[in-house]
């Protein structure tokens, strides 16, 4: 199932790439999506790229009821964000992947950083895949549901953060 978020920011785009590779804003950012754990690694290159790995032990309460069989009372998300480096306009593309431990289903998408002096754009254009007989395109739905969630989520952190530097 594919999926598409964009998310505007008040701010240039190497401010928005700084904060998205941040420490702080990181753990923020798990702690809103509802992360019951969290943690995280940034390995920065020269040339400005950057990769974060995350894993995140969220509840499955937004999960439908006849799926939480399936995956207990928490579910753990392990997350790869592949930043490239900046290009003439300073924007960036990432490729992202989340897989979900003890699930049949993984999400991958491609992101989009772009703007300019006060405005940057980040667009995910995602596909969700869960092949499983009968039940797949509902755990589908119901992952990209929270992929959305989680996405806003880190949004409003990025805006608070961005609004207060």
């Amino acid at each position: 199932m594919r999926f598409e978020v964009t998310h505007d920011y008040p701010a240039d785009p190497a401010r928005v790439a700084r904060m998205l590779g941040d420490e702080d804003y990181l753990r923020d950012s798990a702690r809103a999506s509802g992360a019951v754990s969290a943690r995280h690694e940034v390995a920065h290159s020269e040339d400005g790229a950057f990769i974060v790995s995350a894993t995140r032990r969220m509840p499955t309460d937004t999960i439908p009821h006849s799926m939480r069989s399936l995956v207990g009372s928490t579910i753990e998300l392990k997350m790869v964000q592949a930043w490239g480096p900046a290009d003439a306009e300073a924007g960036r593309t990432a490729t992202v992947s989340i897989d979900i431990t003890g699930a049949p289903a993984r999400c991958t998408a491609r992101t989009r950083l772009s703007g300019d002096a006060e405005t940057t754009r980040v667009r995910y254009e995602g596909e969700v895949s869960a092949p499983i007989p009968l039940v797949g395109p509902a755990v589908e739905k119901a992952v990209v549901q929270a992929v959305q969630r989680v996405l806003e989520a880190e949004y409003a952190v990025g805006l608070e953060r961005l609004g207060r530097s």
